[in-house]
């Protein structure tokens, strides 16, 4: 039946092409990184970029800076929305990810922090790094530095901002993965 009513679609409408579905990416990828660059000049367009945007924007800016990225799906992503990849000498690190948008002004609470860290416990991740738009409750900012040395962090508007700050330079010409990580974290830890 299944291959009847393939057949019945092929004749009316020509079989699927992936050309389209390159094409439909290719034009998410340059609106993507329209939006990074954009907000890298001009911090107050965040508040207009819908959260599906802004994952799309967040995961061309790390690839454009050297990570192999891997946007997650909309829904049901674990407590990930990137999972980030650079080679060092040792091999791959891994790093993962979670970004909240929330115009609405609501701050991110320790249940994420939380959620982040077993995500990146056993996922075996090197760490992991919340984009919190409207920023951390005081608890989740302690949580947050009280697990630093396990790799994880939490950065808010500024660090958004500094991400695509250093994608629409370039990274800074010779700056590595693990450098633009050390340098995102670093604005993490004056962030939160």
């Amino acid at each position: 039946m299944d291959e009847a009513i393939d057949a019945f679609i092929d004749e009316r409408f020509g079989p699927p092409s992936n050309d389209l579905h390159v094409e439909i990416n290719t034009i998410m990828r340059h609106s993507a990184q329209a939006i990074a660059a954009l907000l890298a000049q001009d911090p107050t367009a965040l508040d207009s970029v819908e959260w599906r945007a802004l994952e799309w924007a967040f995961a061309e800016a790390f690839n454009g800076l050297g990570f192999t990225t891997r946007l997650t799906p909309p829904s049901n992503d674990g407590g990930k929305d990137l999972i980030l990849g650079c080679e060092v000498s040792a091999g791959v690190r891994t790093y993962v990810v979670e970004i909240k948008h929330w115009v609405c002004g609501k701050k991110v609470g320790p249940d994420v922090v939380e959620k982040l860290l077993r995500v990146v416990v056993r996922g075996g991740r090197e760490g992991g790094l919340i984009l919190a738009t409207s920023g951390f409750s005081p608890t989740a900012t302690e949580a947050l530095i009280s697990l630093e040395s396990r790799g994880l962090y939490g950065a808010s508007r500024e660090g958004v901002f500094t991400l695509c700050r250093l994608y629409a330079s370039g990274g800074g010409g010779l700056l590595t993965p693990q450098d633009i990580w050390a340098e995102l974290t670093n604005q993490a830890s004056r962030d939160a």
